[in-house]
């Protein structure tokens, strides 16, 4: 769990330090490779190839830090505009995941089974 802590203070720095990055994932990502990574440095193949050997984090562990943070410190939060916008992609990520119609609501899964019986 120690680097999982660094890195949650590290990206916690971050959206201290760099408002903008509360509201998107690529400028987080990119403001902290800029920052402890030395980004310009490194070319894309390095980056998605030998990103781990390189010590840098998946992308996802970065994100999943700045969700947890904001989770717990409400003065690091996004704007209410991007809070709202990530809340509806949310619902219709359950709703695809639940196999819902976007139109309807209906339960696609089921319909196409009683279809087929």
């Amino acid at each position: 769990m120690g680097r999982l802590n660094v890195l949650e203070n590290k990206v916690r720095k971050i959206l201290v330090s760099y408002p903008e990055t509360r509201n998107d994932d690529n400028v987080l990502i990119y403001q902290y490779l800029k920052e402890y990574h030395d980004i310009d440095l490194i070319s894309v193949k390095d980056l998605f190839l030998n990103g781990r050997k390189l010590g840098i984090p998946s992308f996802e562990s970065i994100t999943r830090c700045r969700r947890k943070i904001q989770e717990h410190s409400p003065y690091l939060r996004c704007t209410e505009k991007i809070d709202k916008i990530r809340y509806t992609h949310t619902l219709k990520i359950r709703d695809y995941l639940e196999g819902k119609d976007e139109i309807t609501g209906n339960n696609i899964g089921c319909e196409i089974a009683r279809k087929l019986r």
